[in-house]
């Protein structure tokens, strides 16, 4: 009877000990979600049990934009506070930009995701489809609009002031790709008019 107490005491430690790995779990309390970082995950990178790995792997295959939004938020919810938030949500950005630019979402969809990316830390892959989703959102008016267009040029130069560039020429291409995508929202807005 002793001997199966010490094994059972045993096997309680070793489930308590195993259960405490807090180096390689990072706990989001909002969703209470484990999110299980791989080893050697190198800063800033995806892990593979985010739904945008999944999706671009062809594990998940979402049905309809709404899906795809519903996932888009799980993930976002999931990354809060994390090294890899800001890459996360622009890679979701290359699939939800794609879908907005084919005609899918409703309005409240494509005003969310302007909002969405005016708040991201920055959003340098994305600045033309941005601009264009900005354009043809007809739920906004001219004046908030523009507010949008001024706030998120400011902050994405920002980003790129702040990123140490292996040569001046990608800075500066990069800046002249921010400016051509405000300069052609511009030229649409008079059109408008």
């Amino acid at each position: 009877m002793k001997k199966n107490l010490f094994y059972i005491v045993a096997l309680l430690f070793f489930i308590v000990g195993c259960s405490d790995d807090k180096d390689n779990i990072n706990m989001n309390e909002d969703v209470n979600q484990k999110i299980v970082l791989e080893e050697g995950r190198e800063k800033g990178s995806i892990p593979s049990v985010m739904e945008i790995k999944k999706i671009f792997s062809g594990i998940t295959k979402p049905q309809s934009f709404s899906e795809y939004v519903k996932l888009y938020k799980k993930d976002v919810a999931r990354s809060v506070d994390t090294d890899f938030d800001t890459n996360l949500k622009n890679m979701w950005m290359i699939i939800i930009n794609k879908k907005l630019s084919e005609g899918e979402g409703t309005e409240d969809q494509k005003k969310f995701f302007v909002y969405e990316q005016l708040n991201f830390e920055h959003n340098l892959p994305h600045f033309g489809s941005f601009y264009k989703l900005l354009t043809n959102l007809e739920s906004i008016d001219q004046a908030e609009k523009d507010r949008i267009s001024k706030e998120y040029r400011i902050k994405n130069q920002k980003a790129i002031d702040q990123i140490r560039w292996h040569n001046p020429e990608e800075k500066k291409e990069k800046e002249q790709q921010l400016l051509m995508a405000r300069r052609t929202y511009g030229i649409l807005q008079i059109g408008k008019k």
